[in-house]
């Protein structure tokens, strides 16, 4: 998964069950805007890798992030300052559509946290 906004360290997935580990790339463009001087991983790109592992784990193409049930941003990602950020990402299959659940952790400490429903496009 090629990308400059961020390395994939480590992926393995069993059964819809994903761990990842992945790097900031804190020189990206993204963060010259996000924010000036004070730069943080935007909650926007947070649930797009969420989607972007799903798509992956499920071998598909497109996905619609269909419901929120819960997005919560507990800690700042400030990426000159991450090492490693862990994800754990679980997803349970009903025809097209795809609950997940999902965390971002750095050294025990959760990060941001994602309740939601992904809808494959066909």
């Amino acid at each position: 998964m090629p990308n400059s906004f961020y390395s994939l360290e480590q992926y393995s997935c069993q059964d819809h069950h994903v761990v990842a580990a992945i790097r900031f790339n804190p020189r990206h463009s993204i963060f010259a805007g996000h924010f000036p001087g004070q730069p943080v991983v935007p909650g926007v790109c947070m649930v797009q890798i969420v989607k972007q592992l799903a798509l992956r784990a499920l071998g598909r193409e497109n996905m619609l992030l269909s419901q929120a049930h819960q997005l919560k941003f507990l800690q700042l990602i400030v990426p000159e300052q991450e090492a490693l950020i862990d994800i754990d990402l679980k997803l349970k299959a009903e025809g097209n559509v795809y609950a997940v659940q999902a965390s971002f952790v750095k050294a025990g400490t959760a990060l941001f946290k994602m309740s939601g429903v992904f809808t494959a496009l066909l």
